[in-house]
């Protein structure tokens, strides 16, 4: 029976769902979060990116050591602001690489008449006392990368 009726009111209902003011309030923590998280994501992609280019060219270095062993040769290391070329002689590239937008190889030096050229002799040492270093770096960060008079490769983080 209705009773109900008689003195006016309806039954409850439950209702489910999100009002618009918890809604708003939600996306306006959302936003707010994102716009935290934004500039630190930035950051971290920078610096991603210059650590992938850091150890390209660290293992550059491990390729033509190996290189120079195995075939019994000298294998040289080009750089330039562009990138770097492994290669045994001019007319022969094993490999080579270019510098992601935003990164850069600086102060290439190698001890030799033609800074930016090192590389490895057959026993896997500094082709012509070529030792040295180079820097590669972003905006922010700076890997140096080092090979020493024995032919060890060193990269280390200086900020």
């Amino acid at each position: 029976m209705a009773v109900y009726a008689l003195k006016g009111k309806k039954p409850h209902t439950s209702q489910a769902g999100f009002t618009l003011i918890e809604m708003i309030t939600v996306v306006a923590i959302i936003g707010i979060m994102l716009g935290l998280a934004t500039p630190a994501f930035n950051n971290w992609r920078t610096n991603a990116i210059l650590n992938s280019a850091a150890y390209e060219i660290f293992g550059s270095f491990l390729t033509a050591r190996s290189e120079a062993v195995k075939r019994n040769t000298a294998v040289y290391l080009n750089f330039t602001d562009e990138g770097w070329r492994l290669y045994e002689n001019e007319d022969s590239p094993i490999s080579s690489g270019s510098m992601p937008t935003g990164v850069s190889i600086t102060d290439a030096d190698f001890e030799t008449t033609e800074p930016e050229l090192t590389g490895f002799d057959a026993l896997g040492l500094p082709a012509e006392s070529r030792s040295g270093s180079l820097k590669v770096s972003n905006s922010s960060r700076t890997y140096q990368i080092t090979l020493s008079p024995a032919g060890h490769v060193k990269m280390e983080l200086s900020l």
